[in-house]
């Protein structure tokens, strides 16, 4: 009597802490994982394409989807381990039962409302960016917004990658229209699925110092892969570069106006230039990053 009861104590406990995981109020304990914020119809295909790579993350959501809707999207994706936060995730509550301070990364895709469509998701999306900036400020983020001019207050919040929703549906149509093949060639290399989809990597150690040319010569050889550009993460222009190096009155003087004016200008990390097809002889550092068409095996 005494082991079954231990025994049913455990499940119990094991079967209410599933019912909580399905319901989105369970705390998720886990590292290295990805979080996604946000709902709307795009978002078993950006789960698919988080899933398609050999290492297989660990992928929670945050959003006020129902827990119906939970249980289908992780029925149609059997093979993408699926964690789920119900509600706002905008609060840092919710933010912090998803373990974001732990996460290798956070992506925000437009929430989309029954009532109002996405008229407000941005305003979502840049309050979401500044709760998590402030809970992990070295966290990667990446966020979709609707409107060009949510961009700016983005980027103020450092996130590091923006991506405007349909920005690119007007060159499409345009690129068919004139029946050239681009639009073909633009959904190759988006398609993750495809042998001829787009990467961006780090490049190997034997390549830094190396021209942009003996990289592009090495990757054909070597990966049988194409190198179309590079992702440049360049230090910027802080204040004391533009001040002399000797700190006279004058310099004291337009460094007290910078900050009483609230201009930032000594900013932390790298800035980030894409240069695609640059001059062969650009020499690789370490700081830059390849972008690929093809295998990147």
């Amino acid at each position: 009597g005494l082991t079954t009861l231990i025994s049913g104590t455990i499940a119990s406990i094991f079967v209410e802490r599933r019912i909580r995981e399905g319901k989105g109020l369970q705390m998720i304990k886990a590292k290295n994982h990805i979080i996604l914020c946000g709902y709307n119809k795009n978002i078993k295909t950006v789960l698919e394409g988080l899933s398609h790579n050999t290492e297989k993350p660990l992928i929670v959501l945050i959003s006020n989807m129902e827990s119906s809707e939970y249980e289908s999207l992780q029925s149609s994706l059997p093979d993408t381990e699926l964690k789920f936060v119900k509600g706002d995730f905008t609060q840092e509550k919710l933010l912090n039962m998803a373990s974001i301070k732990t996460a290798r990364s956070c992506i925000i895709i437009p929430d989309y409302n029954n009532e109002t469509g996405f008229s407000n998701a941005d305003e979502k999306t840049i309050l979401a960016c500044l709760a998590i900036r402030s809970l992990a400020p070295d966290l990667h983020i990446s966020a979709c917004i609707v409107k060009q001019e949510s961009k700016t207050h983005l980027m103020r919040a450092h996130i590091d990658d923006i991506i405007l929703q349909d920005e690119f549906i007007s060159f499409l149509i345009t690129a068919s229209g004139n029946n050239s093949g681009i639009s073909e060639a633009v959904t190759a290399m988006l398609d993750y699925k495809s042998n001829q989809a787009l990467h961006e990597i780090d490049f190997p150690e034997e390549l830094i110092g190396k021209t942009f040319q003996e990289a592009a010569i090495w990757f054909l050889n070597n990966k049988k892969s194409i190198l179309i550009g590079i992702l440049c993460r360049e230090k910027p222009v802080t204040l004391d570069d533009l001040l002399s190096e000797d700190s006279s009155a004058i310099d004291m003087f337009i460094k007290r106006k910078f900050e009483e004016a609230k201009i930032i200008v000594d900013e932390e990390g790298f800035q980030k230039n894409v240069k695609l097809a640059p001059d062969p002889s650009y020499i690789i550092s370490e700081n830059d990053s390849a972008f690929i068409i093809g295998s990147t095996i």
